[in-house]
């Protein structure tokens, strides 16, 4: 899938054949031994968009209550990565009583994400309990949606399905197994004052021995409950790894990726994009703090930055060599590549936030060492 949100779906054959079609901007969602069957991403299809109107209330009531972050912010004075942390985990301890079991605990949350983990109220100053929300409507059923197979000869099959459906795979001759959703989100209280959100599947298996229905009513077609074990998604992540099953292309013309067409502008504009991501990574952070309930500007965890650019198209890779204030001493290097194997670029637009991921939950020193500096 490339980024205006279409894809492409190649099939290789047994004798090594190779064809390949554009999907548009319908998704894949499985295929048989005709072709490729694609349909509307399923959860849009069930919510009629990516967020509720309630999350869109609650965003906007949380800007209202933080407000925009003023100028002098901005062009103020920068907080010290060490002093901030040190008062944020000072202002955690205070609240600490020495007898902890005199006391409700729960968790402290400072700025965006941030956690000094649990401190307790002192008695009667516990926080109220959160109002409960009202309960929600019954799930709506789901559908009817149109599913399109792309077969492998060019031509093009469309079936009308009653219910979203999320996957289909053949499962023997002229029988299609189809999981769907005969109704939207499921939401049980949880508790806490909220929800837990579930979305019920069931599986059909549909017999096509005549021909392929132009429409297909789940409702009226057996079913049953998808189990968990039945179908495992990751199924379809494994590599394959048994001689048997790997199909020998060498010499086959047209089984090795051609590079496309990209102009010199565009490839100068995809490595930029890349540098100037990590080029922002030792920029102050803007941070709204709960404890006193007002902006900081406060000094990045990332120092030392500098980003280079190595190899020509399509093995360009931008490099970012930089020092991590919260492992002192450490010099690191992060690698990415620009572009895939086609030259076609291949980047995300969260480099930054894949890094502190990685950052937050790797070992630092049992990482590889690229030219003295840490490869994370």
């Amino acid at each position: 899938m490339d980024g205006s949100g279409t894809s492409t779906a190649v099939r290789i054959g047994a004798d090594g054949q190779v064809a390949t079609c554009e999907l548009d901007l319908l998704g894949a969602v499985g295929a048989d031994d005709e072709g490729v069957w694609t349909g509307p991403d399923p959860h849009l299809a069930m919510e009629d968009g990516l967020g509720s109107e309630q999350e869109a209330d609650d965003a906007e009531q949380k800007d209202q209550d933080q407000g925009a972050v003023p100028q002098w912010v901005r062009d103020g004075p920068v907080t010290s990565w060490e002093d901030y942390g040190r008062a944020e985990r000072e202002a955690a301890d205070a609240l600490v009583p020495g007898d902890v079991e005199q006391f409700e605990a729960a968790s402290l949350q400072i700025g965006e994400g941030e956690s000094f983990g649990w401190f307790a109220y002192p008695p009667g100053q516990e926080p109220e309990d959160p109002e409960l929300l009202p309960d929600p409507p019954p799930p709506a059923p789901t559908g009817p949606v149109t599913l399109r197979r792309v077969r492998a000869d060019g031509g093009a099959d469309q079936v009308v399905v009653s219910r979203v459906v999320s996957r289909i795979e053949a499962v023997g001759a002229q029988i299609l197994r189809l999981v769907f959703h005969p109704t939207g989100p499921l939401y049980t209280a949880d508790g806490g004052g909220g929800h837990f959100v579930d979305y019920p599947r069931r599986v059909a298996e549909i017999d096509l021995a005549d021909e392929l229905p132009a429409s297909i009513d789940l409702d009226a077609a057996p079913s049953q409950p998808l189990q968990e074990e039945d179908w495992d998604e990751e199924d379809w992540l494994e590599p394959v790894t048994a001689e048997s099953d790997r199909v020998d292309l060498s010499g086959i013309a047209g089984t090795r990726w051609a590079l496309r067409a990209l102009g010199q502008g565009k490839i100068e504009e995809t490595v930029q994009a890349v540098v100037e991501q990590y080029a922002a990574l030792d920029e102050p952070h803007i941070v709204w703090t709960k404890r006193d309930n007002s902006w900081q500007r406060v000094q990045s965890e990332f120092a030392d930055v500098h980003v280079h650019v190595e190899g020509r198209w399509p093995t360009t890779e931008v490099i970012v060599d930089f020092t991590y204030r919260p492992a002192p001493g450490a010099s690191l290097r992060r690698r990415t590549r620009v572009f895939d194997d086609t030259g076609a670029p291949a980047i995300s637009p969260h480099l930054t936030i894949y890094l502190d991921e990685d950052l937050a939950t790797t070992d630092l020193d049992r990482l590889p060492v690229d030219e003295g500096r840490r490869l994370i």
